[in-house]
């Protein structure tokens, strides 16, 4: 799932640069991201990479993210 996907899936305008990592991306690197980019709690985060062994999460959790975030603006 790319960037764009979740643009289109949520209909979310995306402004910037996207992210491009060389390599895999370390657990604690992705956990900071959720933290401080998505506003995720430390534990729901390291329970993701965790579920997908990696440092990937799943869609519907973002999904659910996103729209708690959406019901709180």
């Amino acid at each position: 799932m790319t960037l764009n996907d979740v643009s289109s899936l949520l209909h979310l305008p995306i402004k910037g640069m996207l992210v491009a990592h060389v390599g895999s991306v370390p657990r604690i690197e992705a956990i900071e991201t959720m933290v401080q980019l998505m506003g995720a709690d430390v534990d729901q985060a390291w329970y993701q990479l965790e579920r997908t062994n990696g440092a990937y999460a799943r869609f519907s959790w973002l999904n659910d993210i996103f729209k708690e975030r959406l019901q709180k603006a």
